[in-house]
């Protein structure tokens, strides 16, 4: 179960699989490089023509940096407070306050079966609309009354404890799109 953070209603956290392998493989690829540096500091240059030290420092700064970039988006957080809800991965996210939000419905389409993590905004809706999706799971979607874009769609692990307390919360509301 995931923690509640300050005025938080409900909050989830759903990981991503691939972002994880991606850091871990960065780690990978700095200690590598780490480990070519060492040897070549320590021990005699490698190769007739040796790489100069500083591309290995530079490389291992590199992919650290890289682990650190994907680890800001390796999880999508999905919160609910008294103020709104709120989906995003790191930095990237989006707060739709409640009262702008028109109505809400559990969407079956055809991005819960895909096999990547998004963020992204999307043209082919009615309207527009701000999308962070994950592999596998149930899509919420929310049609907004203004505001750059007309839906807010995001991914949940559990759509049912989600959809009661959005329910609560948009008590005047119709749960499906109008």
């Amino acid at each position: 179960m995931t923690v509640l953070k300050g005025d938080d209603i409900y909050r989830e956290e759903i990981p991503s699989r691939f972002i994880t392998v991606g850091i871990w493989g960065n780690i990978l690829l700095a200690g590598v490089f780490l480990a070519l540096m060492m040897i070549q500091i320590y021990q005699s240059p490698l190769g007739a023509d040796p790489v100069p030290d500083i591309i290995y420092l530079l490389l291992v700064i590199l992919f650290l940096f890289l682990a650190g970039l994907f680890d800001n988006v390796r999880l999508l957080v999905v919160s609910v407070t008294p103020f709104g809800i709120s989906a995003g991965y790191g930095h990237f996210k989006f707060t739709a306050f409640w009262d702008n939000i028109e109505s809400y419905l559990l969407d079956e389409g055809k991005l819960k079966t895909t096999g990547e993590s998004e963020a992204r905004v999307r043209t082919d809706w009615p309207g527009s609309a701000v999308s962070f999706t994950a592999p596998g799971r149930a899509r919420l979607v929310l049609r907004l009354r203004t505001g750059r874009f007309k839906n807010f769609v995001f991914s949940t692990r559990s759509p049912d404890e989600l959809l009661r307390v959005i329910s609560q919360q948009l008590k005047d509301r119709p749960y499906g799109l109008i």
